[in-house]
Protein backbone atom coordinates (compact mmCIF):
# COMPACT_ATOMS: atom_id res chain seq x y z
CA UNK A 1 0.00 0.00 0.00
CA UNK A 2 1.18 3.58 -0.32
CA UNK A 3 0.10 7.15 0.33
CA UNK A 4 1.85 10.53 -0.59
CA UNK A 5 2.53 13.25 1.66
CA UNK A 6 3.55 16.40 0.11
CA UNK A 7 5.93 18.46 2.32
CA UNK A 8 7.85 21.25 1.88
CA UNK A 9 10.86 20.44 4.30
CA UNK A 10 14.47 19.15 2.86
CA UNK A 11 14.98 15.76 2.49
CA UNK A 12 16.66 13.95 5.00
CA UNK A 13 20.00 13.59 3.07
CA UNK A 14 22.11 10.55 3.06
CA UNK A 15 26.42 11.16 3.00
CA UNK A 16 26.26 10.98 -0.80
CA UNK A 17 23.34 13.78 -1.05
CA UNK A 18 24.33 17.11 -1.99
CA UNK A 19 22.54 18.69 1.53
CA UNK A 20 24.85 16.90 3.33
CA UNK A 21 27.26 19.32 2.51
CA UNK A 22 29.25 21.95 5.12
CA UNK A 23 29.55 25.18 5.00
CA UNK A 24 33.02 26.38 3.62
CA UNK A 25 33.68 28.68 6.25
CA UNK A 26 34.18 25.87 8.95
CA UNK A 27 37.72 24.32 9.82
CA UNK A 28 38.28 20.94 9.13
CA UNK A 29 38.41 19.69 12.79
CA UNK A 30 34.79 21.65 13.17
CA UNK A 31 33.86 20.13 10.25
CA UNK A 32 35.02 16.56 11.17
CA UNK A 33 33.18 16.99 14.66
CA UNK A 34 30.02 17.64 12.66
CA UNK A 35 30.34 14.87 11.01
CA UNK A 36 30.81 12.50 13.71
CA UNK A 37 27.98 13.76 15.27
CA UNK A 38 25.57 13.43 12.51
CA UNK A 39 26.44 9.75 12.30
CA UNK A 40 26.34 9.10 15.42
CA UNK A 41 23.07 10.32 15.74
CA UNK A 42 22.19 8.55 12.40
CA UNK A 43 24.02 5.48 14.45
CA UNK A 44 21.46 5.51 17.48
CA UNK A 45 18.22 6.14 15.38
CA UNK A 46 16.24 3.00 16.01
CA UNK A 47 14.68 3.33 12.50
CA UNK A 48 16.35 1.46 9.37
CA UNK A 49 17.83 4.32 7.21
CA UNK A 50 18.64 3.38 3.53
CA UNK A 51 19.89 4.99 0.71
CA UNK A 52 19.16 3.61 -3.01
CA UNK A 53 20.66 5.43 -6.54
CA UNK A 54 19.38 5.82 -9.37
CA UNK A 55 19.22 2.25 -10.29
CA UNK A 56 17.64 0.93 -6.83
CA UNK A 57 20.94 -0.10 -5.07
CA UNK A 58 21.91 0.54 -2.08
CA UNK A 59 24.62 2.93 -1.38
CA UNK A 60 24.41 3.43 2.02
CA UNK A 61 22.53 2.56 5.31
CA UNK A 62 22.74 3.43 9.18
CA UNK A 63 23.35 0.99 11.54
CA UNK A 64 19.74 -0.74 11.76
CA UNK A 65 19.79 -1.23 8.58
CA UNK A 66 23.00 -3.27 8.97
CA UNK A 67 21.59 -5.53 11.81
CA UNK A 68 18.48 -6.11 9.71
CA UNK A 69 19.97 -6.68 6.04
CA UNK A 70 23.69 -8.08 6.52
CA UNK A 71 26.89 -6.06 6.84
CA UNK A 72 27.06 -6.94 2.98
CA UNK A 73 23.87 -4.46 2.28
CA UNK A 74 25.70 -2.18 0.40
CA UNK A 75 25.94 -2.50 -3.40
CA UNK A 76 23.38 -4.94 -3.44
CA UNK A 77 19.65 -3.86 -5.32
CA UNK A 78 16.70 -3.82 -3.17
CA UNK A 79 14.28 -6.27 -5.13
CA UNK A 80 16.96 -8.65 -3.96
CA UNK A 81 15.63 -8.65 -0.03
CA UNK A 82 11.97 -8.58 -1.51
CA UNK A 83 9.60 -11.74 -0.81
CA UNK A 84 7.46 -12.62 -3.02
CA UNK A 85 5.25 -10.95 -6.20
CA UNK A 86 5.04 -7.26 -5.03
CA UNK A 87 4.27 -3.86 -6.88
CA UNK A 88 7.00 -1.21 -4.32
CA UNK A 89 8.90 -0.35 -7.36
CA UNK A 90 5.55 0.61 -8.62
CA UNK A 91 4.81 2.70 -5.72
CA UNK A 92 7.74 4.61 -5.52
CA UNK A 93 8.14 5.06 -9.40
CA UNK A 94 7.08 9.21 -8.74
CA UNK A 95 10.34 9.56 -6.05
CA UNK A 96 12.51 8.63 -9.39
CA UNK A 97 10.54 11.37 -11.45
CA UNK A 98 11.57 13.70 -9.66
CA UNK A 99 8.40 14.33 -7.19
CA UNK A 100 9.00 15.86 -3.66
CA UNK A 101 6.23 13.86 -1.70
CA UNK A 102 6.91 11.32 0.58
CA UNK A 103 5.29 8.04 -0.32
CA UNK A 104 4.50 5.51 2.42
CA UNK A 105 4.61 1.97 1.36
CA UNK A 106 4.37 -1.42 3.02
CA UNK A 107 6.97 -4.66 1.72
CA UNK A 108 7.43 -7.89 3.06
CA UNK A 109 11.26 -8.06 3.06
CA UNK A 110 13.65 -10.86 3.67
CA UNK A 111 15.63 -10.05 7.08
CA UNK A 112 19.36 -11.51 7.69
CA UNK A 113 18.10 -14.49 9.44
CA UNK A 114 16.25 -15.35 6.41
CA UNK A 115 12.71 -14.63 8.49
CA UNK A 116 10.26 -12.76 6.77
CA UNK A 117 9.39 -9.26 8.04
CA UNK A 118 6.78 -6.60 7.03
CA UNK A 119 8.46 -3.05 6.92
CA UNK A 120 6.74 -0.24 6.25
CA UNK A 121 8.64 2.58 4.55
CA UNK A 122 9.01 6.74 4.12
CA UNK A 123 10.68 7.36 1.00
CA UNK A 124 12.07 10.71 -0.40
CA UNK A 125 13.94 11.70 -3.27
CA UNK A 126 17.39 12.71 -3.23
CA UNK A 127 18.62 15.44 -5.27
CA UNK A 128 22.10 17.39 -6.19
CA UNK A 129 23.01 20.69 -6.18
CA UNK A 130 21.76 20.93 -9.48
CA UNK A 131 18.37 19.62 -8.42
CA UNK A 132 18.80 16.52 -10.54
CA UNK A 133 17.72 13.21 -8.73
CA UNK A 134 20.19 10.84 -7.86
CA UNK A 135 18.41 8.04 -5.67
CA UNK A 136 16.07 8.19 -2.87
CA UNK A 137 16.19 8.09 1.12
CA UNK A 138 14.04 5.51 2.88
CA UNK A 139 13.24 5.22 6.42
CA UNK A 140 11.71 1.70 7.57
CA UNK A 141 10.50 0.58 10.35
CA UNK A 142 9.67 -3.49 11.26
CA UNK A 143 5.76 -3.49 11.72
CA UNK A 144 5.18 -7.27 11.40
CA UNK A 145 4.03 -7.59 15.09
CA UNK A 146 1.30 -4.94 14.94
CA UNK A 147 0.84 -6.03 11.03
CA UNK A 148 0.10 -9.91 13.17
CA UNK A 149 -1.87 -8.31 15.73
CA UNK A 150 -3.97 -6.08 13.44
CA UNK A 151 -4.80 -9.08 11.41
CA UNK A 152 -5.58 -11.07 14.67
CA UNK A 153 -7.66 -8.79 15.80
CA UNK A 154 -9.33 -8.59 12.37
CA UNK A 155 -9.74 -11.99 12.35
CA UNK A 156 -11.35 -11.85 15.54
CA UNK A 157 -13.49 -8.96 14.38
CA UNK A 158 -14.69 -11.36 11.72
CA UNK A 159 -14.94 -14.10 14.47
CA UNK A 160 -17.13 -12.09 16.50
CA UNK A 161 -19.11 -11.14 13.33
CA UNK A 162 -19.95 -13.92 12.46
CA UNK A 163 -21.15 -15.44 15.78
CA UNK A 164 -23.39 -12.45 16.67
CA UNK A 165 -24.76 -12.57 12.63
CA UNK A 166 -25.18 -16.53 13.61
CA UNK A 167 -26.51 -16.30 17.25
CA UNK A 168 -29.63 -17.51 17.81
CA UNK A 169 -30.45 -14.27 20.10
CA UNK A 170 -31.75 -10.90 18.24
CA UNK A 171 -29.04 -8.28 17.67
CA UNK A 172 -29.41 -4.29 16.31
CA UNK A 173 -27.14 -1.14 16.99
CA UNK A 174 -28.46 2.35 16.52
CA UNK A 175 -26.70 5.29 15.50
CA UNK A 176 -26.83 8.16 17.38
CA UNK A 177 -29.92 9.11 15.32
CA UNK A 178 -31.63 6.05 16.52
CA UNK A 179 -31.35 4.66 12.97
CA UNK A 180 -30.54 1.11 12.78
CA UNK A 181 -27.24 0.63 12.08
CA UNK A 182 -26.74 -3.68 12.72
CA UNK A 183 -29.54 -6.25 12.24
CA UNK A 184 -28.00 -9.69 12.30
CA UNK A 185 -29.60 -12.73 11.06
CA UNK A 186 -31.73 -13.90 14.01
CA UNK A 187 -33.54 -10.29 13.50
CA UNK A 188 -34.12 -11.27 9.74
CA UNK A 189 -35.52 -14.57 11.30
CA UNK A 190 -38.00 -13.27 13.45
CA UNK A 191 -39.20 -10.23 11.37
CA UNK A 192 -39.14 -11.87 8.21
CA UNK A 193 -37.43 -8.67 7.09
CA UNK A 194 -33.85 -8.47 5.88
CA UNK A 195 -30.71 -6.32 6.99
CA UNK A 196 -30.96 -4.70 3.35
CA UNK A 197 -34.62 -3.93 4.32
CA UNK A 198 -33.85 -2.17 7.47
CA UNK A 199 -30.07 -1.16 8.27
CA UNK A 200 -29.44 3.09 7.21
CA UNK A 201 -33.24 3.10 6.24
CA UNK A 202 -35.88 6.11 6.82
CA UNK A 203 -39.06 5.00 8.43
CA UNK A 204 -37.80 1.51 9.77
CA UNK A 205 -39.56 2.61 13.55
CA UNK A 206 -43.01 2.76 11.37
CA UNK A 207 -42.29 0.00 9.98
CA UNK A 208 -41.63 -2.62 12.83
CA UNK A 209 -44.06 -0.33 15.47
CA UNK A 210 -46.83 0.91 12.99
CA UNK A 211 -49.13 1.63 16.14
CA UNK A 212 -48.36 5.65 16.24
CA UNK A 213 -49.20 5.97 20.01
CA UNK A 214 -47.51 2.59 21.19
CA UNK A 215 -44.33 3.55 19.24
CA UNK A 216 -44.09 6.92 20.96
CA UNK A 217 -45.63 5.19 24.46
CA UNK A 218 -42.30 3.05 24.12
CA UNK A 219 -39.46 5.68 22.50
CA UNK A 220 -40.55 8.21 25.66
CA UNK A 221 -40.45 5.57 28.02
CA UNK A 222 -36.76 4.88 26.25
CA UNK A 223 -35.52 7.78 26.54
CA UNK A 224 -36.62 7.87 30.15
CA UNK A 225 -35.12 4.36 30.88
CA UNK A 226 -31.89 5.18 29.35
CA UNK A 227 -29.47 2.64 27.49
CA UNK A 228 -29.01 0.20 30.63
CA UNK A 229 -31.94 -1.94 31.16
CA UNK A 230 -32.99 -5.63 31.24
CA UNK A 231 -35.60 -7.68 29.32
CA UNK A 232 -38.29 -5.25 28.74
CA UNK A 233 -41.05 -6.14 25.99
CA UNK A 234 -42.01 -4.98 22.95
CA UNK A 235 -44.56 -5.87 20.58
CA UNK A 236 -42.89 -5.99 17.03
CA UNK A 237 -44.86 -6.30 13.75
CA UNK A 238 -43.41 -8.59 10.82
CA UNK A 239 -43.42 -8.08 7.72
CA UNK A 240 -46.47 -11.26 7.57
CA UNK A 241 -48.00 -9.21 9.48
CA UNK A 242 -48.18 -10.86 12.86
CA UNK A 243 -46.98 -9.40 15.53
CA UNK A 244 -44.00 -11.09 17.77
CA UNK A 245 -43.02 -9.78 22.05
CA UNK A 246 -39.25 -9.24 21.94
CA UNK A 247 -37.73 -8.77 25.72
CA UNK A 248 -34.81 -6.17 24.97
CA UNK A 249 -31.69 -5.57 27.37
CA UNK A 250 -29.32 -3.05 26.40
CA UNK A 251 -26.12 -3.02 27.89
CA UNK A 252 -23.98 -0.32 25.88
CA UNK A 253 -23.67 1.85 28.72
CA UNK A 254 -21.73 -0.76 30.55
CA UNK A 255 -20.28 -2.48 27.75
CA UNK A 256 -20.16 0.19 25.12
CA UNK A 257 -19.08 -0.59 21.51
CA UNK A 258 -17.22 1.66 19.22
CA UNK A 259 -19.44 2.50 15.91
CA UNK A 260 -22.39 1.72 17.66
CA UNK A 261 -24.24 4.55 20.11
CA UNK A 262 -26.39 2.30 21.50
CA UNK A 263 -26.99 -1.71 20.46
CA UNK A 264 -28.94 -4.30 22.15
CA UNK A 265 -29.99 -8.32 22.42
CA UNK A 266 -33.83 -9.49 22.81
CA UNK A 267 -34.96 -13.02 22.94
CA UNK A 268 -38.45 -13.91 21.27
CA UNK A 269 -40.12 -14.48 23.84
CA UNK A 270 -44.23 -14.82 21.93
CA UNK A 271 -44.58 -18.74 22.85
CA UNK A 272 -43.23 -18.26 25.96
CA UNK A 273 -45.39 -15.83 27.06
CA UNK A 274 -48.30 -17.74 25.38
CA UNK A 275 -47.23 -20.83 27.19
CA UNK A 276 -47.61 -18.80 30.22
CA UNK A 277 -50.99 -17.38 29.90
CA UNK A 278 -52.13 -20.36 28.46
CA UNK A 279 -50.63 -22.46 31.80
CA UNK A 280 -52.30 -19.35 33.77
CA UNK A 281 -55.65 -19.99 32.12
CA UNK A 282 -55.01 -23.82 32.95
CA UNK A 283 -53.91 -23.21 36.55
CA UNK A 284 -57.02 -20.86 36.72
CA UNK A 285 -59.17 -23.53 35.23
CA UNK A 286 -57.52 -26.58 37.92
CA UNK A 287 -58.19 -24.10 40.76
CA UNK A 288 -61.78 -23.33 39.65
CA UNK A 289 -62.45 -27.55 39.65
CA UNK A 290 -60.09 -27.62 43.00
CA UNK A 291 -62.09 -25.26 44.69
CA UNK A 292 -65.96 -26.47 43.50
CA UNK A 293 -65.28 -30.01 43.50
CA UNK A 294 -68.01 -31.89 44.97
CA UNK A 295 -65.54 -34.15 47.10
CA UNK A 296 -63.78 -32.51 49.85
CA UNK A 297 -60.19 -32.41 48.99
CA UNK A 298 -57.06 -31.75 50.36
CA UNK A 299 -53.05 -31.46 48.94
CA UNK A 300 -49.75 -31.65 51.07
CA UNK A 301 -46.58 -30.67 50.17
CA UNK A 302 -43.75 -33.05 50.02
CA UNK A 303 -43.62 -33.09 54.11
CA UNK A 304 -47.27 -33.82 54.71
CA UNK A 305 -48.12 -30.08 55.60
CA UNK A 306 -51.76 -29.42 54.60
CA UNK A 307 -51.30 -26.41 51.55
CA UNK A 308 -54.54 -26.43 50.25
CA UNK A 309 -58.37 -27.61 50.94
CA UNK A 310 -61.10 -26.83 48.68
CA UNK A 311 -64.52 -25.44 50.00
CA UNK A 312 -66.58 -28.81 50.24
CA UNK A 313 -63.30 -29.86 52.38
CA UNK A 314 -64.22 -26.61 54.81
CA UNK A 315 -68.00 -27.62 54.72
CA UNK A 316 -67.54 -31.13 55.27
CA UNK A 317 -65.25 -30.43 58.74
CA UNK A 318 -66.83 -27.39 59.42
CA UNK A 319 -63.51 -25.40 59.64
CA UNK A 320 -61.87 -22.48 57.55
CA UNK A 321 -58.67 -22.00 55.26
CA UNK A 322 -57.42 -20.31 58.48
CA UNK A 323 -57.75 -22.67 60.62
CA UNK A 324 -55.91 -25.68 59.04
CA UNK A 325 -53.70 -24.71 56.43
CA UNK A 326 -50.31 -24.86 57.24
CA UNK A 327 -51.26 -25.96 60.70
CA UNK A 328 -52.35 -29.65 60.11
CA UNK A 329 -49.42 -31.96 59.27
CA UNK A 330 -50.57 -35.60 58.42
CA UNK A 331 -47.37 -37.40 59.86
CA UNK A 332 -48.28 -35.68 63.11
CA UNK A 333 -51.70 -36.95 63.34
CA UNK A 334 -52.15 -39.38 66.53
CA UNK A 335 -55.14 -40.52 65.42
CA UNK A 336 -54.20 -41.88 61.85
CA UNK A 337 -51.02 -43.59 63.58
CA UNK A 338 -53.50 -45.09 66.46
CA UNK A 339 -55.08 -46.51 63.63
CA UNK A 340 -52.16 -48.05 61.76
CA UNK A 341 -52.79 -45.67 58.46
CA UNK A 342 -49.51 -43.76 58.73
CA UNK A 343 -47.06 -46.56 57.51
CA UNK A 344 -49.38 -47.06 54.27
CA UNK A 345 -49.95 -43.34 53.58
CA UNK A 346 -46.06 -42.67 54.02
CA UNK A 347 -45.47 -44.93 51.38
CA UNK A 348 -47.49 -42.50 49.15
CA UNK A 349 -44.77 -39.96 49.88
CA UNK A 350 -41.80 -42.12 49.45
CA UNK A 351 -42.84 -44.54 46.46
CA UNK A 352 -45.39 -42.87 44.30
CA UNK A 353 -48.02 -45.11 45.42
CA UNK A 354 -52.07 -44.77 45.41
CA UNK A 355 -53.99 -46.04 48.57
CA UNK A 356 -57.32 -46.08 49.39
CA UNK A 357 -58.92 -46.59 53.33
CA UNK A 358 -62.27 -46.08 55.29
CA UNK A 359 -62.14 -43.60 57.89
CA UNK A 360 -64.21 -42.94 60.58
CA UNK A 361 -62.81 -39.60 61.86
CA UNK A 362 -64.02 -36.85 64.39
CA UNK A 363 -62.78 -33.08 64.15
CA UNK A 364 -62.27 -32.88 67.54
CA UNK A 365 -59.64 -35.37 66.80
CA UNK A 366 -57.54 -32.12 65.25
CA UNK A 367 -55.42 -30.98 68.02
CA UNK A 368 -53.74 -28.23 65.34
CA UNK A 369 -56.59 -26.32 65.49
CA UNK A 370 -58.90 -24.65 67.18
CA UNK A 371 -62.58 -26.60 66.68
CA UNK A 372 -64.52 -27.63 69.74
CA UNK A 373 -67.56 -28.96 68.04
CA UNK A 374 -67.54 -33.23 67.55
CA UNK A 375 -68.27 -33.52 63.85
CA UNK A 376 -68.20 -37.05 63.42
CA UNK A 377 -68.45 -39.13 60.01
CA UNK A 378 -67.28 -41.94 57.82
CA UNK A 379 -65.04 -41.30 54.89
CA UNK A 380 -63.72 -43.17 51.80
CA UNK A 381 -60.17 -42.23 51.53
CA UNK A 382 -58.36 -41.51 48.47
CA UNK A 383 -54.55 -40.66 48.85
CA UNK A 384 -53.00 -40.13 45.56
CA UNK A 385 -49.16 -38.47 44.52
CA UNK A 386 -48.98 -35.44 42.51
CA UNK A 387 -45.12 -35.96 40.13
CA UNK A 388 -42.81 -33.58 38.73
CA UNK A 389 -41.09 -34.02 35.63
CA UNK A 390 -38.74 -36.11 37.22
CA UNK A 391 -41.00 -38.43 38.47
CA UNK A 392 -40.41 -37.32 42.45
CA UNK A 393 -43.45 -36.97 44.64
CA UNK A 394 -44.06 -32.91 44.98
CA UNK A 395 -47.20 -32.77 46.17
CA UNK A 396 -50.03 -35.09 47.81
CA UNK A 397 -53.75 -34.68 47.25
CA UNK A 398 -55.99 -36.26 49.23
CA UNK A 399 -59.96 -36.65 48.06
CA UNK A 400 -62.48 -37.73 50.66
CA UNK A 401 -66.14 -38.63 49.76
CA UNK A 402 -68.37 -38.25 53.07
CA UNK A 403 -70.28 -42.13 53.34
CA UNK A 404 -71.65 -41.49 56.63
CA UNK A 405 -74.97 -41.76 55.11
CA UNK A 406 -73.99 -45.00 53.14
CA UNK A 407 -72.71 -46.39 55.64
CA UNK A 408 -76.18 -45.40 58.03
CA UNK A 409 -78.16 -47.02 55.24
CA UNK A 410 -75.68 -50.18 54.94
CA UNK A 411 -75.86 -50.19 58.63
CA UNK A 412 -80.10 -50.71 58.40
CA UNK A 413 -80.36 -52.85 55.37
CA UNK A 414 -77.25 -54.84 57.43
CA UNK A 415 -80.31 -55.47 60.04
CA UNK A 416 -83.13 -55.87 58.15
CA UNK A 417 -81.35 -58.69 56.69
CA UNK A 418 -80.84 -60.11 59.83
CA UNK A 419 -84.64 -59.53 60.84
CA UNK A 420 -85.85 -61.06 57.37
CA UNK A 421 -83.35 -63.79 58.23
CA UNK A 422 -84.92 -64.26 61.65
CA UNK A 423 -88.29 -64.16 60.46
CA UNK A 424 -87.23 -66.51 57.13
CA UNK A 425 -85.86 -69.00 60.17
CA UNK A 426 -89.28 -68.61 62.28
CA UNK A 427 -91.45 -69.23 59.66
CA UNK A 428 -89.47 -72.06 57.72
CA UNK A 429 -89.83 -73.67 61.27
CA UNK A 430 -93.46 -73.32 61.47
CA UNK A 431 -93.83 -74.89 57.84
CA UNK A 432 -91.76 -77.44 58.96
CA UNK A 433 -94.20 -78.59 61.35
CA UNK A 434 -97.21 -77.83 59.64
CA UNK A 435 -95.63 -80.46 56.79
CA UNK A 436 -94.70 -82.89 59.44
CA UNK A 437 -98.61 -82.84 61.06
CA UNK A 438 -99.88 -82.83 57.74
CA UNK A 439 -97.83 -85.62 56.21
CA UNK A 440 -99.13 -87.88 59.17
CA UNK A 441 -102.64 -86.91 58.38
CA UNK A 442 -102.21 -88.05 54.69
CA UNK A 443 -100.87 -91.08 55.91
CA UNK A 444 -103.68 -91.96 58.38
CA UNK A 445 -106.31 -90.15 55.86
CA UNK A 446 -105.14 -93.44 53.07
CA UNK A 447 -104.82 -96.02 55.31
CA UNK A 448 -108.81 -95.26 56.38
CA UNK A 449 -109.65 -95.17 52.49
CA UNK A 450 -108.36 -98.29 51.99
CA UNK A 451 -110.46 -100.06 55.17
CA UNK A 452 -113.49 -98.28 53.88
CA UNK A 453 -112.90 -99.80 50.00
CA UNK A 454 -112.42 -103.25 51.81
CA UNK A 455 -115.43 -103.39 54.17
CA UNK A 456 -117.51 -101.78 51.30
CA UNK A 457 -116.66 -104.63 49.54
CA UNK A 458 -117.21 -107.16 51.60
CA UNK A 459 -120.84 -105.90 52.38
CA UNK A 460 -121.44 -106.43 48.84
CA UNK A 461 -120.22 -109.82 48.60
CA UNK A 462 -122.31 -110.45 51.84
CA UNK A 463 -125.31 -109.18 49.70
CA UNK A 464 -125.60 -105.97 51.08
CA UNK A 465 -125.93 -103.03 49.14
CA UNK A 466 -124.42 -99.99 51.05
CA UNK A 467 -126.77 -96.81 50.87
CA UNK A 468 -124.52 -94.20 51.15
CA UNK A 469 -120.98 -93.18 49.49
CA UNK A 470 -117.33 -93.31 51.89
CA UNK A 471 -117.16 -89.11 52.42
CA UNK A 472 -113.52 -90.09 51.68
CA UNK A 473 -114.09 -91.36 48.70
CA UNK A 474 -114.36 -88.33 45.25
CA UNK A 475 -116.58 -88.99 42.74
CA UNK A 476 -114.51 -91.20 40.42
CA UNK A 477 -113.34 -93.38 43.36
CA UNK A 478 -117.06 -93.88 44.18
CA UNK A 479 -118.06 -94.78 40.55
CA UNK A 480 -115.05 -96.97 40.20
CA UNK A 481 -116.22 -98.97 43.43
CA UNK A 482 -119.64 -98.80 42.23
CA UNK A 483 -118.47 -100.85 39.03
Amino acid sequence: MSQRHPSSDPPLGGPSSSNNSFPSWLSAEETHSMISRYRAILAAVPDIIMEVDSNKVYTWCNKAGREFFGDDVVGHEAAEYFVGPQDTYKAVAPLFEGSEDTIYVESWQKRRDGEKRLLAWWCRTLKDDDGKMIGSLSTARDVTERRNANEAIFKSEQRLQAVLSSMPILLDAFDENHRIIEWNRECERVTGYSAEEIVGRDGVWELLYPDADYRRTMLEEWKRRGNSFLNWEWDITCKDGGVRTIAWSHLCEEYPVPGWASWGVGFDVTERKRTVKQLRESESFLETIFKNAPYPSLISDETGTLIRVNQAFCDLTGVTEEQIVGKYNVFQDNYLKGKGYLDRIREVFTEGKTIRFELEYDMKALKEIDHSSSNRGVLDVIVSPILDEAGNVRNVIVQNQDITERKKTEEKIRELNQSLERRVRERTEELRRAVHLMAGREIRMAEMKDAIRLLRKQLIEAGIEPKANDPLLNEHEASFNDS
